[in-house]
């Protein structure tokens, strides 16, 4: 299993704002 495939599976866990510093990560790996 990927790290990407690990943090969707536990994305439901999350809260929101969790899920959007995720989701934000993922889609700008540059600013990180």
């Amino acid at each position: 299993m990927t790290l990407e495939q690990l943090i969707h599976q536990h994305l439901d866990e999350l809260s929101d704002l969790d899920k959007d510093i995720l989701q934000f990560m993922l889609a700008n790996p540059d600013k990180v």
